[in-house]
């Protein structure tokens, strides 16, 4: 039985390929479509991973966010070690805890399709019971991952998105009910950011915020 799956991409020019990421299942991949899968993380230090995404440029490097985030659960929730990053399909695993420390819950990560050194990560909390973590926010590597920034300090960040035809224009959704909570936009690759909400409910009526784009 599967703990919720929190984190899945597929591979960009072959669906058969496609990882997958457990609260408390590790991180599983699939050659086949789905008719089987691997277990191929079960030696790291984190079991629980909230985000996985493949570099679109290259393939074979998949980032995998440890921790997962939800807004208001319950204590059942689970801490994740940082960022781990594989260049090999997910036969070895760098961990990366630089910037972030060593408790992490990510919402969301995403290569940049223009750029494979831009890598941005959303980060928040599923503790209700312990107040928010010090490491929130919107997060940016311009290195491929080595080194990170936190670009957008607010909490409860649960969504980032890069636009597939501008390369400096990148989306953000957070939560938590305050007001920081909602929708963000910058327009020079990741470094500084404008809130957004015309239209949208009040800040602080905004406890969890997702959001896609059409490519």
């Amino acid at each position: 039985m599967s703990g919720r799956v929190r984190g899945l991409d597929v591979h960009p020019t072959n669906s058969n390929i496609v990882y997958a990421g457990a609260a408390s299942g590790g991180i599983w991949k699939t050659t086949d479509g789905g008719s089987s899968w691997t277990n191929i993380a079960d030696n790291l230090a984190s079991l629980t991973y909230g985000a996985i995404a493949i570099d679109p440029n290259n393939p074979n490097t998949v980032y995998a966010g440890a921790g997962e985030i939800l807004y208001n659960f319950s204590p059942f929730i689970y801490d994740g070690q940082g960022l781990y990053k594989t260049t090999d399909g997910g036969t070895t695993w760098n961990q990366i805890t630089a910037g972030f420390g060593n408790v992490t819950h990510f919402g969301d990560l995403q290569v940049s399709n223009h750029n494979s050194n831009f890598v941005f990560a959303a980060l928040g909390s599923g503790y209700w019971h312990t107040g928010n973590l010090s490491n929130e926010g919107i997060w940016r590597s311009t290195d491929a991952g080595v080194t990170w920034t936190r670009t957008l300090n607010v909490i409860d960040a649960f969504d980032v998105i890069v636009h597939p035809t501008s390369s400096t224009t990148v989306y953000a959704a957070t939560g938590g009910g305050v007001t920081t909570a909602g929708f963000y936009v910058s327009t020079n690759s990741g470094a500084s950011w404008t809130q957004s909400n015309t239209g949208l409910p009040a800040a602080t009526g905004i406890f969890r915020m997702q959001i896609s784009i059409s490519n």
